[in-house]
C-alpha cells in the first residue's frame, strides 16, 4: 500500500519526469517556462535551441537545464 499524496514517503506525480523545451529567441518566456517546470518537480530539462541570439543559453544555464544547440531556425 502506498502513502497518500503529500504524505511522507509519497511518490511525486512527476517523479522521473523530464522535459524537452524547443526554443528560438525566447529568453524571457524560457525563464518563466523553466521556473514553472522546476516548481512542478520536473527532474531534468533539455532546451533544444534553434540558433537563438537573445541570451537563451544563459537563461537555460542559470536554470540548470541542459543546452542542446540544433543549428539555425
Amino acid at each position: 500500500m502506498s502513502a497518500p499524496p503529500g504524505a511522507p514517503g509519497a511518490v511525486s506525480a512527476v517523479a522521473g519526469v523530464g522535459a524537452v523545451v524547443v526554443s528560438y529567441n525566447s529568453g524571457p518566456y524560457l525563464r518563466v517556462c523553466l521556473a514553472s517546470l522546476a516548481s512542478a518537480g520536473v527532474e531534468r530539462v533539455v532546451v533544444a535551441d534553434n540558433g537563438s541570439t537573445d541570451g537563451s543559453a544563459a537563461v537555460a544555464s542559470e536554470a540548470g537545464a541542459s543546452w542542446l544547440p540544433t543549428g539555425s531556425n
